[in-house]
């Protein structure tokens, strides 16, 4: 449920636009993607919004085979500062609060 809402929150956040290659998608279309930048495994960032990108089914693809450009890419996205606090993030070994997180991915759709 998680993942829905927070796919849902990624994609309305960027108005249903690829954030690469800024294609525009119809409001529930399948070919827009909310991307992970550090894989769902990381359970501390799997549901943050830095971690999380509204790209179509072509530049996911695209970032897959090149995990050098999707670096490079999110690092011009967030800043060093900020690439360098989700890296530590996605690897700190915390428990995670599903119900705070619920709430907080609710309250930022509805705005």
């Amino acid at each position: 449920k998680l993942d829905k809402l927070a796919s849902q929150v990624v994609k309305e956040k960027s108005s249903w636009k690829c954030e690469r290659c800024f294609t525009q998608y119809q409001r529930g279309s399948r070919g827009l993607h909310a991307s992970h930048f550090h894989g769902r495994a990381k359970k501390l960032v799997r549901w943050d919004l830095r971690n999380l990108n509204s790209i179509c089914h072509g530049c996911h693809s695209f970032f897959h085979a090149n995990p050098e450009e999707h670096r490079a890419w999110k690092l011009k996205q967030l800043g060093e500062r900020e690439y360098k606090k989700l890296d530590i993030d996605a690897h700190l070994p915390q428990k995670i609060d599903k119900p705070f997180i619920k709430r907080h991915l609710e309250l930022l759709l509805s705005e």
